[in-house]
């Protein structure tokens, strides 16, 4: 185990009121040695010093290294607003480097202290932090919305009835399948401890809760008519592909309307009828729900190959080896993070994200073979006569790999719920097809 990096006691003055300060400075941290500074770090305290005067926080712009040795992690860090320049960052983290080495004993491993991973954010460091202890970002600032919700609404349950009513309907997309579980960890935790109170008030708060949002599902704009009875009487080997088509409509009233269908065959007397919408309901709710995991298992992935790119020194290489993972997943997280960085008037990150957008768009179209080439170009016409116009137009593109192309790529449009275009690019096929002979 490494020492641990002594603080640096730095003078300054605040910007608020302008009152000297004294404050401590880390920029090295080991994780085994100093588990405080980690829990500082991922907590957003690591480097902030609060006035004495006014009380006014002032985050100290550093350096930091970040090592933990057991998960073989070697991270770095230098603030763009400290314009350090190459030769002087290679100079801190060689000294650094040097110094854990002599620490650690003969047999230990030390491949990863030759290379250190760059971070053009803090941010992008902790969730590497956070990524080596397996939990992501995204699910810590979930569990703590989860949190704030539990509180404010149990605060809101105390005081008034109208009020928690309010907070519950100001957005009921919240109390997801996600929300429901802490909430039952909670009730079972208070039920281990022995508070009665707690429980008691846990359970009419589920209690509430529930019956609200149930009465609002009901009262809520009516379901797709039309939609419900194609889930109800699609085949079985068709309902994930008419579900991935129409996921954004079909939600919790989906699911509901099905339940009441339930509820008046049974009323009915028709068993038989009562027993296949239950089985439709349990296979749509199955679906929904895995297509959902796998959405978010994409979107973290996504993430992760994100945060290797942004500190990439060459984004064309890196991109163009991680090809297959550059889908549609990537480019809904780099569209986000873009917004995330514009609102914050981060114009370094922006700049960065934008280049990152630009060159994997490049990277795509370096791959595509002529005859996907062809078939974008149809795709991207106004109109499906447009498409076909155009199709005609081009007998020298029409060739059997190009057909072949286009219904392979109309299978995965239909696997992937984009029925319209799977069923031009069939008829585009068709076309080309007759168009050989």
């Amino acid at each position: 185990m490494s020492s641990p990096a002594p603080a640096q006691v730095i003078q300054l003055n605040c910007p608020a009121c302008r009152a000297p300060m004294r404050a401590r400075l880390f920029t090295v941290i080991d994780a085994a040695s100093q588990p405080e500074l980690k829990q500082a770090l991922l907590g957003e305290q690591l480097n902030l010093a609060i006035c004495q005067s006014c009380g006014n926080p002032v985050a100290l712009a550093a350096p930091l290294i970040y090592h933990d040795h057991e998960k073989r992690l070697y991270l770095v860090h230098f603030p763009t607003q400290l314009n350090a320049r190459p030769e002087d960052q290679q100079r801190f983290i060689g000294d650094v480097t040097a110094r854990l080495m002599r620490a650690l004993p003969a047999d230990a491993h030390r491949a990863h202290l030759l290379a250190p991973r760059h971070f053009l954010t803090l941010e992008a460091l902790v969730d590497a932090v956070l990524e080596g202890d397996g939990v992501t970002r995204e699910m810590l600032q979930a569990q703590q919305r989860t949190v704030t919700i539990l509180t404010a609404l149990l605060g809101a349950l105390e005081r008034d009835v109208n009020e928690f009513e309010q907070l519950v309907l100001a957005d009921p997309g919240v109390f997801d399948e996600s929300f429901f579980a802490t909430l039952d960890a909670l009730y079972r935790a208070n039920e281990a401890a022995g508070r009665s109170d707690a429980t008691t008030l846990l359970n009419e708060l589920r209690s509430r809760l529930e019956a609200l949002l149930t009465s609002a599902a009901m009262q809520a704009e009516p379901v797709d008519e039309a939609l419900l009875e194609q889930l109800i009487g699609v085949a079985d080997a068709q309902l994930e592909a008419l579900v991935r088509q129409h996921r954004d409509a079909i939600g919790y009233e989906m699911v509901l309307a099905i339940g009441m269908r339930i509820d008046a065959a049974a009323n009915a007397g028709d068993a038989d009828t009562a027993s296949q919408l239950e089985a439709r309901r349990d296979a749509l709710i199955a679906i929904t729900e895995r297509l959902d995991h796998e959405l978010q298992a994409q979107l973290e992935a996504a993430a992760s190959l994100l945060r290797e790119v942004i500190v990439a020194d060459d984004l064309h290489t890196v991109l163009r080896d991680n090809l297959a993972r550059l889908d549609d997943a990537f480019t809904m997280v780099v569209e986000a993070n873009l917004d995330n960085a514009r609102r914050a008037r981060r114009d370094d990150i922006v700049e960065r994200l934008e280049a990152i957008r630009t060159t994997t768009q490049q990277v795509r179209d370096e791959a595509l073979t002529p005859e996907e080439r062809f078939v974008r170009e149809l795709l991207a016409a106004d109109t499906p006569q447009a498409a076909t116009r155009r199709l005609r137009q081009s007998p020298a593109q029409i060739t059997p790999a190009l057909v072949r192309r286009m219904n392979e790529l109309a299978e995965t449009l239909a696997e992937q719920g984009k029925t319209d275009e799977a069923d031009l690019v069939r008829r585009l096929a068709r076309e080309a097809g007759a168009m050989l002979f």
